[in-house]
């Protein structure tokens, strides 16, 4: 006996069964095509470095020598030549063993100059993936008579520069060949920089330092591949020299400089990068608390530096920021009812530095001066 609304019910407990069954399929191909999504995905951005250190030279007369760094997770390289005057590259070799970075381009016509780029790849789900190719190289092909040579020397005068964070500086480096009576087919060079977060360098030389200090290295290459030696260019945050010049600096002072470098150092980097458009005054007691006027800047990441200053010297001393500088001045009273009045500054351009200067203003470090005066006790 079936009692009222059950037939409805089966009907819904097959409806429900359907729908657990249409979910259950409706889930695997779902996961097939993530699956075969992520292939899809994996083979778009995956990549493939390109091959570095490219040199070229003569093997002979009619034949030149390619080499190039190995790249990890290769598969082979493809070599593409063209002959100067033109741009149109075509492949005329493929390595097919990655181990192998090295190639010599046979039955070539003397006295001739070809360009050559190399690209490393790699398989990837059945399709050759290509890395780019880093830059050209060029060599010429010649005889003992030829009067045109490869370079075989780059040279700089520079071996260690020193610049100031965002400044720029423009080298000049030589390329030459060191074989009597011969001119280079080419004294163009090129450069580099190992680390461009610390600094860039464009082709013709101009370097210009980041907001960052550190260390990078630099070099020049020439048509064939020819690299100049590198030398370090260290990148000086100014705001935080390594030594300041106290002969001259007199009192309380001298202490704040010697005693809290540190921290003197770590409210001019601070205002750096934190300028005020205005006026911004900063004072401290231990009964008031701080006095930051007006509070416009984001001071709390440089509060626990300054209280360091501020409990030695107390109410004393004044830290001042605006657009241009930050100073410290800091008061020395005497028992006659006059003080000694020591201004520290920090200008975060050099030119503004240069132009402020004046006699009796004292260069403790680059963009730093020191000066005092006396005055009648308010």
């Amino acid at each position: 006996m079936q009692m009222p609304g059950m037939e409805s019910a089966f009907e819904g407990r097959g409806h429900m069964k359907k729908a657990k069954t249409t979910a259950i399929i409706f889930f695997f191909v779902l996961l097939s095509a993530v699956s075969v999504g992520s292939k899809r995905l994996y083979a778009q951005t995956v990549s493939v470095k390109a091959p570095l250190n490219l040199h070229v030279i003569k093997h002979s007369s009619t034949a030149l020598k390619i080499t190039w760094n190995p790249v990890e997770g290769a598969g082979g390289y493809e070599i593409y030549r063209c002959r100067s005057g033109s741009r149109k590259f075509k492949k005329v070799k493929t390595i097919k063993t990655p181990k192998k970075t090295s190639w010599i381009n046979k039955k070539l016509k003397t006295n001739k100059i070809y360009k050559y780029q190399i690209k490393a790849y790699a398989n990837i789900n059945g399709k050759r993936k290509r890395s780019r190719s880093a830059y050209t190289i060029s060599a010429k092909t010649y005889t003992k008579k030829s009067k045109t040579v490869n370079v075989n020397r780059v040279e700089t005068d520079t071996y260690l520069f020193e610049i100031d964070m965002g400044k720029s500086e423009k080298f000049y480096a030589r390329a030459i060949t060191t074989k009597k009576k011969k001119k280079v087919i080419s004294k163009k060079v090129r450069w580099y920089s190992k680390n461009k977060d610390i600094a860039t360098i464009t082709k013709d030389g101009k370097l210009t330092a980041g907001n960052k200090a550190g260390v990078c290295y630099v070099y020049a290459k020439a048509h064939n591949g020819k690299n100049s030696k590198k030398f370090p260019v260290y990148v000086l945050d100014p705001s935080t020299p390594k030594s300041f010049y106290l002969e001259d600096v007199t009192g309380k002072a001298k202490t704040l400089l010697a005693k809290y470098k540190k921290e003197v150092c770590q409210v001019a980097k601070h205002f750096t990068n934190h300028r005020p458009n205005g006026e911004m005054d900063i004072s401290y007691d231990k009964e008031d608390g701080w006095e930051i006027s007006p509070q416009y800047v984001k001071t709390d990441a440089i509060l626990g530096a300054m209280k360091k200053i501020f409990n030695e010297f107390g109410d004393k001393l004044m830290i001042t920021a605006n657009k241009e500088k930050v100073y410290f001045t800091l008061e020395e009273p005497h028992g006659n009812g006059t003080s000694t009045f020591h201004i520290i500054e920090y200008y975060y351009n050099k030119v503004i530095y240069d132009y402020y200067w004046d006699e009796g203003y004292m260069e403790i470090a680059d963009y730093w001066g020191y000066y005092s005066y006396e005055a009648e006790n308010e």
